[in-house]
Protein backbone atom coordinates (compact mmCIF):
# COMPACT_ATOMS: atom_id res chain seq x y z
CA UNK A 1 0.00 0.00 0.00
CA UNK A 2 2.83 2.35 0.84
CA UNK A 3 4.47 1.72 -2.54
CA UNK A 4 1.23 2.51 -4.36
CA UNK A 5 0.92 5.87 -2.62
CA UNK A 6 4.52 6.76 -3.50
CA UNK A 7 3.91 5.69 -7.10
CA UNK A 8 0.78 7.88 -7.32
CA UNK A 9 2.62 10.88 -5.85
CA UNK A 10 5.51 10.41 -8.30
CA UNK A 11 3.07 10.10 -11.22
CA UNK A 12 1.30 13.29 -10.14
CA UNK A 13 4.59 15.17 -9.94
CA UNK A 14 5.57 13.86 -13.38
CA UNK A 15 2.28 15.02 -14.88
CA UNK A 16 2.69 18.46 -13.28
CA UNK A 17 6.21 18.84 -14.69
CA UNK A 18 5.09 17.77 -18.16
CA UNK A 19 2.24 20.31 -18.04
CA UNK A 20 4.70 23.06 -17.10
CA UNK A 21 6.96 22.14 -20.01
CA UNK A 22 4.03 22.17 -22.43
CA UNK A 23 2.88 25.58 -21.20
CA UNK A 24 6.40 26.96 -21.49
CA UNK A 25 6.77 25.60 -25.03
CA UNK A 26 3.45 27.19 -26.00
CA UNK A 27 4.54 30.53 -24.59
CA UNK A 28 7.81 30.38 -26.48
CA UNK A 29 5.99 29.47 -29.67
CA UNK A 30 3.67 32.47 -29.26
CA UNK A 31 6.67 34.74 -28.75
CA UNK A 32 8.51 33.38 -31.79
CA UNK A 33 5.54 33.27 -34.16
CA UNK A 34 5.67 36.96 -35.22
CA UNK A 35 9.39 36.67 -35.88
CA UNK A 36 8.97 33.59 -38.05
CA UNK A 37 6.10 35.03 -40.08
CA UNK A 38 8.12 37.97 -41.42
CA UNK A 39 9.23 37.28 -44.97
CA UNK A 40 12.48 38.80 -46.20
CA UNK A 41 12.18 41.46 -48.86
CA UNK A 42 13.65 40.12 -52.09
CA UNK A 43 15.09 42.33 -54.78
CA UNK A 44 13.83 41.22 -58.18
CA UNK A 45 16.79 42.47 -60.21
CA UNK A 46 19.02 40.04 -62.04
CA UNK A 47 22.11 41.29 -60.23
CA UNK A 48 20.70 40.18 -56.90
CA UNK A 49 19.98 36.68 -58.22
CA UNK A 50 23.51 36.01 -59.40
CA UNK A 51 26.16 35.26 -56.87
CA UNK A 52 29.60 36.58 -57.33
CA UNK A 53 32.22 33.90 -57.06
CA UNK A 54 35.39 35.23 -55.60
CA UNK A 55 38.59 33.71 -56.85
CA UNK A 56 40.93 32.57 -54.13
CA UNK A 57 43.99 34.75 -53.77
CA UNK A 58 46.97 33.47 -55.68
CA UNK A 59 49.93 32.28 -53.65
CA UNK A 60 52.95 34.34 -54.60
CA UNK A 61 56.45 32.97 -55.06
CA UNK A 62 57.77 34.04 -51.65
CA UNK A 63 55.06 32.10 -49.83
CA UNK A 64 55.69 29.03 -52.01
CA UNK A 65 59.44 29.17 -51.32
CA UNK A 66 58.85 29.58 -47.59
CA UNK A 67 56.53 26.57 -47.53
CA UNK A 68 59.00 24.50 -49.58
CA UNK A 69 61.85 25.42 -47.21
CA UNK A 70 59.79 24.48 -44.16
CA UNK A 71 58.77 21.15 -45.69
CA UNK A 72 62.32 20.29 -46.78
CA UNK A 73 63.63 21.12 -43.30
CA UNK A 74 60.96 18.94 -41.69
CA UNK A 75 60.97 16.04 -44.15
CA UNK A 76 64.13 15.93 -46.33
CA UNK A 77 63.51 14.64 -49.83
CA UNK A 78 59.79 15.44 -49.82
CA UNK A 79 58.34 17.21 -52.83
CA UNK A 80 55.50 19.71 -52.83
CA UNK A 81 53.02 19.04 -55.62
CA UNK A 82 50.24 21.46 -54.75
CA UNK A 83 49.68 24.30 -52.29
CA UNK A 84 46.06 25.01 -51.32
CA UNK A 85 44.71 27.68 -49.05
CA UNK A 86 41.81 26.84 -46.76
CA UNK A 87 38.94 29.28 -46.35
Amino acid sequence: MKNLIILLIAAGILVAVIRLFVKRAGAQRREMKPLLEKQPVLDSTIESCTTELKKPPAIDATVAVAIAAAVSATAPGARITRIEEKF
